[in-house]
């Protein structure tokens, strides 16, 4: 029985990878706050998924290019690693945890104001069969998949404010706890 390939091909579409991500207490420790490209989660995507380059990850979402390919992919990120990330903006170091990327938007790698001419012959990449309007195509067990099309807006590479609604809920949290441990200290 063959391994799986990392990145199944549809017919007519490829699909992006579904990537296991650990964060790990070394990453945590070593990574620089408030960088998309530098964080814990895109350091981990790094050793998960070497092939990917231009990795950044936000709030919303977590991205990566595989030039080989010529392929950018734009995953969701999950609600675990955002409190996570948000808590890590904020000089919090967070337990080790991981979490699963699936379902990525596919898109031609680059930016798409550059045309072909413009690019020397070794930067050319391979062309690939996505659509230029978004498409639904169907993937695994029969999960509707979004492929080509624009991606999501990014947000820019520092993170220096980060989502003000999760700063505001973090910090009513971390206040709300520590007003829980003044009455209980004063009830001992």
């Amino acid at each position: 029985m063959s391994p799986k390939p990392t990145v199944p091909m549809s017919r007519r579409h490829p699909l992006g990878p579904r990537l296991t991500i650990n964060v790990t207490s070394e990453l945590i420790n070593t990574s620089i706050r408030n960088n998309s490209s530098h964080c814990m989660i895109a350091e981990a995507m790094k050793i998960a998924a070497p092939e990917l380059t231009r990795v950044a990850v936000d709030i919303s979402t977590c991205r990566g290019s595989d030039l080989e390919k010529g392929l950018r992919y734009v995953w969701l990120t999950p609600r675990a690693a955002q409190d996570a990330l948000v808590d890590f903006d904020e000089g919090l170091a967070p337990k080790p945890f991981s979490f699963l990327l699936k379902n990525a938007h596919v898109s031609r790698a680059g930016h798409p104001q550059t045309s072909q001419k413009e690019k020397s012959p070794s930067r050319r990449r391979r062309p690939t069969a996505l659509p230029s309007r978004a498409k639904l195509v169907t993937g695994r067990r029969g999960i509707p998949t979004r492929v080509g099309g624009k991606r999501p807006p990014q947000l820019h590479t520092r993170r220096e404010f980060g989502l003000r609604a999760f700063r505001a809920a973090s910090l009513n949290r971390l206040k709300a706890e520590a007003q829980e441990q003044e009455i209980e200290t004063a009830t001992e």
